[in-house]
């Protein structure tokens, strides 16, 4: 794991523990590049912690290269951020709500 996220995920430690993922990513999308956000994003996954659960907006960049081959948006989530599954090449399904008005530019992009 990337040594910015390390540090992004110990400075942040009590945001991440009380689910308070919407500040998370706003601070995220100030401090970490894009590609480091969906490092971010994919370890939480892998680590069965799902940021998506807590929020309305799947954040910009929020797995933005991933290798993510499945991915199911819970029904809190009316908005995709954009790029926010942008070269997700290994993207083969994905479940979107009806509750989503909203897809920003370029979230599917190259997938």
């Amino acid at each position: 794991m990337d040594q910015n996220i390390i540090d992004f995920i110990n400075k942040y430690k009590d945001l991440i523990d009380n689910d308070k993922w919407e500040e998370v990513y706003t601070l995220a999308d100030k401090e970490l590049p894009r590609e480091e956000i969906s490092q971010f994003t994919s370890v939480l996954l892998d680590a069965d912690i799902h940021p998506e659960d807590y929020l309305t907006e799947l954040p910009i960049w929020f797995l933005y290269k991933s290798d993510i081959k499945e991915f199911t948006i819970p029904n809190s989530v009316t908005s995709i951020g954009a790029y926010a599954f942008q070269f997700c090449s290994s993207l083969t399904s994905i479940t979107i709500p009806d509750r989503v008005t909203n897809i920003g530019n370029g979230a599917f992009a190259y997938c």
